[in-house]
């Protein structure tokens, strides 16, 4: 049987100029697919990249035919996506499931959408074969594990099935699923692959806690492809598309476990060779880590920092690490030549400006090539969200295409957004006084800190002016990256001091 993708692709709300592109490989449909097609079926994607009419969605599902629907469900664009289904339903009456995060955490809010027929709870690869080979054969298919149907008599919940905990049985993924070479990352000749799932860690604006407790062998949460098959993963990828030239690896952490880590990255240095960037948190770094990180290849790590205040970081993020951990996680970094992105997010429940001043103050201190500072979104399923429902934080209607959903007590909006949009500015700014002269750097210090509290100082006219600035500069990024990539690689290479 012929089943469709539809992948909902793009930023939520309105396109504004200067936004940037979007167009992202995902793992999980290429894991899906490539069971899919193990098993006998088609499988076809249509990749929304942005947001279409009615009569084009509707013609470009009708040319592919399909026997089954797919929807991949996200939070952020959800009220946009709900649209298309009631009247794909009402047009073609093909049979339409919904799976990814929000679908798996709340499957009976997506099964009372009009035209939803099933919900696809958790990993997706083998509930989905079964279903496809159920449906093919005419047999009933709705007591197949991990999937909830919408009968006459109500919904059918069947349970969930245990997580595939050797990803090694899976086999690799159908990168050809996708117009690869035309994906964002593609165009900057750069590939993002994911060798492990789960976390080890329980951060509270995250839902992998909430996931994780859905499944019977939950001790299984996290899981990695053994060294010698993620070696076969990027070689398969490479293999046709031969123009990628960087690597990023999106798992949450690559140096978990850290004897996979050190076999993984000999055979990588050996047999892939290709400079790369990945995820790792500070508490898991030390030297002997990023000695053998670089000498695999690895030119840029990103660090999830969130906080600079140690005491609020810990109580409402749960993230337990000390700030020295964070800064000699860092300084390794700088020590061996490798660039460093480090992730902020500003506005969390209950979070005051002073507290996103020692942000702006410990990105300053660890010195990162690059820092990010987006305003914090309370995403449902996580424990920040619930934070945030008890504290009354939110804004009288919950909307994810809005810039800033807290309204934090003695923190303004117009702050807020001065904060995240001039992050950056303010991280060089500090950084020149940490070097004055101690007594001078003091009196600078405390005069800065004094203005950026000040309740007279004009944030929203400061907003108005670097938005205007944000939009010129996204917008000749996108035009590098589209019409000159070759370029824009070397402009960003002489950025993170790379050659």
């Amino acid at each position: 049987m012929k089943v469709l993708f539809i992948y909902p692709d793009f930023p939520e709300g309105k396109k504004k100029a200067g936004d940037e592109e979007w167009g992202f490989y995902s793992e999980g449909l290429a894991s899906v697919s490539s069971v899919l097609k193990e098993a006998g079926h088609d499988v076809e994607l249509y990749h929304l990249r942005e947001k279409v009419s009615r009569d084009e969605f509707l013609s470009t599902v009708k040319k592919h035919k399909p026997d089954l629907v797919s929807f991949s469900l996200r939070t952020n664009n959800l009220p946009d996506v709900v649209q298309y289904i009631p009247f794909l339903k009402k047009e073609m009456d093909v049979p339409i499931i919904c799976g990814s995060y929000h679908a798996t955490l709340f499957p009976e809010e997506i099964l009372k959408i009009s035209g939803v027929d099933m919900v696809c709870i958790g990993e997706a690869e083998y509930p989905m074969r079964d279903l496809c080979d159920a449906m093919e054969a005419g047999k009933p298919y709705d007591n197949i594990k991990s999937i909830w149907v919408k009968t006459k008599d109500g919904i059918r919940k069947n349970p969930i099935m245990p997580l595939v905990e050797n990803l090694d049985d899976l086999p690799l993924p159908d990168f050809d699923l996708f117009d690869f070479k035309n994906l964002t990352s593609s165009k900057i000749y750069t590939a993002g692959v994911m060798l492990s799932r789960g976390c080890f860690f329980n951060c509270t604006y995250c839902c992998n806690h909430t996931v994780k407790n859905l499944y019977p062998n939950k001790n299984k949460y996290h899981r990695v492809r053994s060294p010698e098959n993620s070696i076969k993963y990027l070689k398969k990828l490479l293999k046709n598309h031969r123009y990628i030239k960087y690597i990023t690896f999106w798992d949450n952490n690559l140096s978990l476990p850290r004897d996979w880590c050190v076999n993984f990255l000999k055979l990588y240095k050996k047999e892939i060779k290709l400079p790369f960037g990945c995820n790792l948190h500070p508490e898991t770094v030390d030297e002997e880590l990023v000695k053998l990180l670089k000498g695999a290849g690895c030119y840029r790590v990103h660090f999830g920092v969130e906080s600079g205040n140690e005491e609020f970081r810990r109580r409402v993020l749960r993230r337990n690490m000390k700030n020295s951990q964070i800064k000699k996680a860092f300084a390794l970094c700088r020590k061996y030549g490798i660039s460093t992105l480090a992730y902020n997010m500003i506005n969390c429940p209950m979070e005051t400006p002073r507290e996103t001043l020692d942000t702006v103050k410990l990105n300053a201190k660890i010195k990162a090539t690059r820092s990010l500072a987006p305003v914090f979104y309370p995403f449902p399923g996580t424990e920040a969200y619930k934070m945030s429902l008890k504290n009354k934080l939110f804004k009288p209607s919950v909307n994810y295409t809005e810039d800033i959903l807290l309204k934090n007590p003695n923190y303004p909006e117009s702050q807020v957004e001065f904060f995240s949009l001039y992050f950056r500015p303010l991280v060089k700014t500090y950084k020149t006084i940490y070097k004055l002269p101690k007594g001078i750097g003091k009196i600078c210090e405390k005069s800065l800190d004094r203005a950026l509290s000040s309740k007279y100082l004009p944030f929203k006219m400061l907003n108005i002016a670097m938005k205007q600035e944000r939009k010129l500069l996204n917008a000749s990024k996108n035009t590098l990256k589209n019409k000159m990539p070759k370029l824009y690689v070397k402009m960003r290479n002489l950025r993170l001091g790379k050659k």
